[in-house]
């Protein structure tokens, strides 16, 4: 897959980052747009470039922690039974990460497996260093 980062505004911590999975049949084309302003971090699913449904959208007091997939700040979510959003291009190149959200309605907890950008992250350490592991 290829990685688009086109970016917006980066001193405010706006960033949007277009994650476009190029190498499968055109048809079965999934894109995930990840938008993120003022500390609210929105992932969206984009089918065949028109069909747009919104996945996720989270604050980040919500986000318990963000860490490169498999790694010790994720490790207690490994093989935990719950809620799973697969944000991924399934590229083997891609290195991915593991975001655990709270539902503050709910009080559960959820995961989700996406290819964030650098800018994103940055965006989002700028936040909250202490919840977001950027692979060094």
């Amino acid at each position: 897959g290829m990685l688009f980062a086109r970016q917006n505004n980066i001193e405010s911590g706006n960033v949007l980052v277009e994650i476009t999975g190029s190498d499968r049949p055109l048809n079965t084309k999934v894109d995930f747009d990840y938008t993120y302003t003022n500390g609210e971090l929105e992932i969206t699913k984009i089918k065949r470039k028109t069909k747009r449904q919104e996945l996720i959208s989270c604050e980040m007091k919500d986000i318990v922690v963000v860490a490169p997939s498999k790694t010790e700040p994720v490790q207690p979510y490994i093989g935990r039974h719950m809620k799973t959003y697969d944000c991924l291009s399934h590229d083997p190149q891609v290195s991915y990460y593991t975001m655990i959200i709270r539902d503050p309605e709910m009080g559960s907890e959820m995961k989700i497996l996406f290819e964030p950008g650098e800018d994103l992250l940055e965006a989002m350490q700028r936040i909250s260093p202490d919840k977001i592991h950027v692979l060094s």
